[in-house]
């Protein structure tokens, strides 16, 4: 009798166990680029009975959304649909034009009771572009022999990778022409590292993102005469330049004996700027008289400091060309002196001689 009795438990047992829903499989960890196409598939075993719903786990909130049941859809997403095949019981949950949103862990649980289910889950992982974060450095001021971090930061999946660039392809402070990490470290920047940089983030995902960063390297005046001497004759025309670096824009100044230059009948300032290179400076002098020979100086002035050039102004026998080509200050016609006045009037009997 008791070995009755325990055949029919082994029985009973059995059938239950055949009969108990299972999911026998579920599709693998998707990866799918942003924009495109996955199915999430789940197959089940003795299911007669049950709810099959597809849920999926909200990273916020850590609760489960329902997305559909058994072959009804409950989602309200046109990017979602629902297939059932009814040979292989599988329930396949397609999902198009994926967004980042929909990355996360999906569920498929069979429902027993209310506190009875079998649940099986598949992550879904969305490739997404790199994009730069704000915290990025933007343009940078920095004094020269300091040191001067610059940074890039982005987001994206896979997480990008961040290099460097100078403009043109200049070499970097740290040599080459490309660094790679989130820092681009210069210990001890000079004038000559200034400029634009650019970082650039890609992942193999959508077009790469790039930022540009300008970098201004604050330093006291450089001043270089375009020459050191010059000559001129008596009533001619001069031009006495110089070239200045400096950051930030310094104020220049010409002087003559400790007196301050000003625009007059006599002379003329005028400046060119190159944004980002230098300044040049040119005192324009007119029609020279005795007392405006001698030493100029073309002196430049910023926060950081001042620097200075001289030019020796000589008297010269003859007029030196340029400027005094033909003219004897700036604007008139020609001038001519005695020796051109005699070749001019040798010219013209010359030319009737040969009509």
């Amino acid at each position: 009798m008791k070995y009755f009795i325990l055949f029919i438990n082994i029985y009973l047992t059995c059938i239950y166990s055949e009969r108990t829903p299972q999911i026998v499989r579920i599709t693998e960890n998707q990866t799918v680029d942003i924009g495109g196409t996955t199915e999430l598939s789940c197959s089940v075993l003795y299911s007669d009975g049950y709810a099959v719903v597809w849920q999926k786990l909200e990273k916020e909130t850590n609760e489960l959304n329902t997305l559909s049941s058994d072959t009804t859809p409950i989602m309200r997403d046109s990017r979602m649909s629902l297939r059932y095949d009814t040979a292989s019981t599988t329930y396949t949950l397609q999902i198009k034009d994926i967004q980042n949103s929909d990355a996360g862990i999906y569920k498929c649980t069979i429902l027993i009771s209310t506190n009875n289910y079998i649940s099986k889950e598949v992550t879904l992982q969305v490739n997404s572009p790199p994009i730069i974060y704000d915290n990025s450095s933007s343009t940078m001021i920095v004094s020269e022999n300091n040191p001067v971090s610059l940074e890039c930061y982005a987001g994206g999946i896979p997480k990008p990778l961040i290099s460097w660039k100078r403009e043109n392809n200049a070499i970097l402070p740290s040599g080459g022409t490309v660094y790679r990490g989130n820092i681009l470290k210069i210990n001890n920047v000079q004038k000559e590292d200034r400029g634009t940089y650019y970082c650039t983030a890609h992942n193999n995902v959508g077009k790469s993102v790039k930022r540009s960063i300008a970098v201004e390297i604050e330093f006291p005046p450089i001043v270089r005469a375009s020459k050191s001497t010059l000559q001129q004759a008596l009533n001619f025309d001069v031009d006495l330049g110089c070239r200045i670096e400096a950051f930030p824009d310094p104020v220049i100044n010409w002087l003559k004996d400790g007196y301050l230059i000003t625009n007059n009948k006599h002379y003329r300032i005028e400046q060119l700027s190159i944004v980002g290179e230098y300044k040049d400076s040119t005192l324009l002098i007119s029609s020279i008289k005795p007392n405006q020979y001698g030493i100029y100086v073309c002196r430049a002035v910023n926060k950081l400091g001042q620097a200075e050039a001289q030019i020796q102004l000589y008297e010269s026998e003859s007029p030196v060309c340029p400027p005094a080509c033909g003219s004897g200050h700036y604007g008139s016609g020609m001038l001519l002196t005695p020796n051109s006045e005699f070749i001019f009037i040798v010219l013209i009997i010359t030319c009737f001689m040969y009509s």
